[in-house]
This record gives structure tokens, C-alpha cells and sequence, in this order.
């Protein structure tokens, strides 16, 4: 009966996919064609129907039998390939578990790999592309309430389906969106949706995730976002607390939690319903408990990386998921060193600052003249490989990725003042220094001016004065 459903549910997927495909080419050409008219369409009389006739408006003649028959045909081709790839990858073999769920939500994959390459150019939340979200959810529905409760496969395929498409690209749902000050007065605030299906016009309008003021911010401006954390979260607890029986899951789960670690950790300060400020959240009931519990998740899953097998199932991509628990693993870190401050409970002997130390130094490594050589990423990346084990693991990855990383995470403000605290407060060996000019080396300067703001913001928490 499953394997039945399963067939319909693929042969709605190909109508739809197929649907979506004609209408993007209308319009996609039609656009084109529209613009190409503009400028070979000479005035004169009869403008209008010489212009028209020049697009592709007619469905007929936009698209003729054949290669309508064609389109359709090919549009199955690829479906059906995709659902014997994703039969072939969870179900047609030996380790495969819970099959009958299976057999809804491989067709939940066909779809999502289709979906995930609209995103490439529709952003996933969209009207545009919502309805094949829907239906998504619908297929996702089917074959969830066949999945034990104490197995963490039902979360997992709930991330690839319904997070992933926002982690890869480091974005959440769209806000509920506020009116730019020349236009408030003019435009209600209910259009932002609309506006924002329209290229230019949504971000010339409307705020979505950057306001610029509190005072702008009504009270329900991060509903959307909240929502899609608080799921996210629990998606998060179910894949860190709870097994996965089907070994081939299990793989995909060690391969996603590094990326969905760094991406929740960095984006739960949209909780906030304000600017991009977690501080604001460390007085609330629930975030200093939710971080701690966030820690020791993801200290527990850094032991995986000690695992020969699983060190050989991620390969090449070994160094790029290390890299992505350990900066996970400082942002909630950070967090919790500012807590301590802010309680008046810090101590050099807590585990965060101490995590914070470890983690950071297998990010950098014993790198020596770091804050020269990395103006030349090459010659860091020789030298790092010079010092074997003792090297940081971040120099593997591309220079684009080490310029990110080593910029958040050593060069930006903040990090100067854990520097300070981590050296001068409790007297342990902090690597990393920002990038300098050989016989101006103002970091000692720099990590106390860091400090004193530091000191100056949490004194500001704790009167209620910060903003």
C-alpha cells in the first residue's frame, strides 16, 4: 500500500515540478524578450502590436506540442532518476530501517532536491515557491507518523527538508516586515510580503532583518523567526539526545550537526525581537539554560572527531566540519563567559573560558608571526603545514573561508577582550593576533581598550542600560 501511495505521490511531485518548470520559462523568456523589444521596436504607428508580437505571450507559440512532450518526458526522466537514487540511498539496502516511513519521504526527497535547486535563484520562503513547500510538508507528514518517538531519523529528515534550505545559505524565513521611515505613511505594512516576491522593491521599501532603530520595531517583527527557532531548536535537542537506528541516517547526521551547530548557535539572537543583539537575551528565564545545554551537546559530539571511521566518512571535509563545531562551540562559549560577568560568577576555572582557550587554539595553532603571514594566506598555509599537529586546523580550509573565520572569530572587537581575559585574567596561552605591520604592534593597547568596553557593556546589562 506504502509503495502505491508512494508512486502517486512521485507522479503528483513530476506534475507540479513540471508545471513550475513551463511557467519559469514564460516567464524567464518572455522577460527577455520584453527587454530586447525595448530597444529594436522603432516608433512609429502600430507600436503596440509590433511590440507585442515580438514576445512569446500566446502559450501555443511560447511552447509548441512537441516540445511540450518533450519537457514532460524529461521532467519524468529526471524524477524517476531521482527516486531511484534516493530509494537506492535509504531503503533498497541491508541497513536500511523503517521502511515504511521510508517509502513516503524518499518522494519528500525527490521534491526537495528539486526544491533546493530553485533556491539557487527563489528564496526559500517565498511565495513562489510555497505551495511545493506545502506539499513538501504534507509528503514529510505521511511518512514522520510511521518513525518511532525515540529515534532521531523523523528530526533529521525535518532538517533536510525545512532547515538545510536556510543553514546553506546562512538566512532566516522572511521577518514580519517593517516600512523604511521616507514611506511609512504610504505603503501599509501587510504588502510587505508582496513586495518582496518583486526584486529591488522589497529591500527598497521594507526592513526584513536588519531595523535600525528599536523604537521601530513592532511587537510581533520577529514572530516568523522565533517560530522557525524554537522548532529548530528542537530539532536540534532530538538529533543530540536521541539515537538513529538506519546506519545511512546516522552517516547524514554526522556529516549535517557541524553546519546546523555553527548556524542555530550564530542565529539564536534572533530571539531578540530588535537589532542583531544577543546580550539583550542574557537576562531572560530560558537562554543562559538553553546555551548550557547547547555546550554540552556539542562538546559531545567533538569526541566523534576522535573516531577513525568516522574521521574516513568525512574525508577531505574533515577540517571544514572540526572548523564549524569549534566556532559553534566559542559562540555559545562566549556567550557564557559574558553570563558569568554579568552574574558576577566568573572563573578562570570554569569550563567555558577554559573551552573557549582549547577550541580557539586548535582553530589557530602555533603559528608564529600569525598577525604577519596572514596578509599572504600561501605562506600561512606552508608554514601551518610545517607544524604538523600543532597547527590550526582552520588553515586547511580556502583562503575565503580563512579570511571569514579569522575575522570573526579572532579580528572583530570582541575577541580581543576574551584574549585579554584569557591571558592577562587567568593567565593561559591565547593564540591567534589580529593582522599588524612589523614595528606597530598595538595588541596589548588593543585587547585593554577591548576590555575596558567589555567591562563597560556588562556593567550596562546589569543597570539595564544596555542598548
Amino acid at each position: 500500500m506504502e509503495l502505491f501511495i508512494s508512486i502517486l505521490l512521485l507522479i503528483i511531485v513530476w506534475m507540479f515540478m513540471t508545471l513550475y518548470v513551463v511557467i519559469i520559462l514564460y516567464v524567464v523568456i518572455n522577460v527577455v524578450k520584453f527587454i530586447k523589444s525595448l530597444f529594436t521596436t522603432m516608433p512609429g504607428g502600430e507600436y503596440k502590436k509590433r511590440f507585442a508580437q515580438k514576445l512569446s505571450l500566446n502559450i501555443k507559440t511560447f511552447l509548441s506540442k512537441k516540445r511540450f512532450i518533450q519537457l514532460v518526458v524529461a521532467m519524468a526522466l529526471l524524477n524517476v532518476g531521482l527516486y531511484w537514487m534516493s530509494r537506492h540511498s535509504w531503503i533498497d539496502n541491508k541497513d536500511a530501517k523503517h521502511i515504511e516511513a521510508k517509502e513516503y519521504l524518499v518522494v519528500g526527497d525527490v521534491l526537495s532536491r528539486q526544491l533546493e535547486v530553485l533556491n539557487t535563484f527563489i528564496y526559500p520562503d517565498s511565495y513562489k515557491v510555497r505551495p511545493l513547500v506545502w506539499l513538501l510538508h504534507g509528503i514529510y507528514n505521511l511518512g514522520a507518523k510511521h518513525l518511532p518517538k525515540n529515534d532521531a531519523e523523523k528530526a533529521m529528515w525535518y532538517y533536510r527538508f525545512f532547515i538545510y534550505p536556510y543553514a546553506k545559505i546562512d538566512k532566516l524565513p522572511y521577518s514580519n516586515f517593517v516600512v523604511k521611515e521616507p514611506f511609512r505613511g504610504y505603503i501599509p505594512r501587510f504588502t510587505g510580503r508582496f513586495f518582496k516576491e518583486l526584486p529591488l522593491l522589497g529591500e527598497l521599501f521594507f526592513y526584513d532583518q536588519d531595523v535600525r532603530f528599536d523604537k521601530d520595531i513592532p511587537k510581533d517583527y520577529r514572530d516568523p523567526h522565533i517560530r522557525f527557532l524554537k522548532k529548530s531548536f528542537e530539532i536540534l535537542k532530538t538529533l543530540s539526545t536521541k539515537p538513529i537506528a538506519d546506519r545511512n541516517m546516522h552517516r547524514a547526521y554526522l556529516l549535517a550537526y557541524p553546519g546546523f551547530a555553527m548556524y542555530y548557535s550564530l542565529n539564536q539572537s534572533f530571539y531578540y525581537n530588535g537589532r542583531h543583539s544577543r546580550r539583550k537575551l542574557y537576562k531572560t528565564s530560558w537562554y543562559e539554560s538553553q546555551d548550557k545545554k547547547e555546550f554540552k551537546w556539542f562538546l559531545a559530539f567533538e569526541k566523534n572527531f576522535d573516531n577513525p571511521a568516522i574521521q574516513e566518512l568525512y574525508g577531505k571535509k574533515l577540517s571544514k566540519n572540526k572548523v564549524l563545531l569549534y566556532c559553534a562551540i566559542i559562540n555559545i562559549a562566549e556567550d557564557l563567559i559574558e553570563i558569568s560577568y554579568l552574574n558576577d560568577t566568573f572563573s578562570c576555572n570554569a569550563k567555558p573560558i577554559k573551552t573557549y582557550v582549547r577550541v580557539r587554539n586548535l582553530l589557530i595553532g602555533k603559528v608564529k608571526n600569525i598577525d604577519r603571514l596572514i596578509w599572504s594566506i600561501p605562506e600561512l598555509k606552508k608554514e601551518n603545514k610545517k607544524l604538523g599537529k600543532e597547527g590550526g586546523i582552520l588553515f586547511k580550509l580556502s583562503p575565503r573561508e580563512i579570511n571569514t573565520i579569522y575575522n570573526g572569530y579572532i579580528e572583530q572587537f570582541e575577541p580581543r577582550a576574551y584574549k585579554y581575559i584569557g591571558i592577562k585574567i587567568c593567565g593561559y596561552e591565547v593564540y591567534g593576533k589580529v593582522a599588524g605591520i612589523e614595528g606597530f604592534d598595538t595588541e596589548e593597547r588593543d585587547m585593554m581598550s577591548a576590555y575596558k568596553d567589555f567591562l563597560r557593556d556588562m556593567n550596562k546589562l546589569k543597570k539595564g542600560e544596555y542598548k
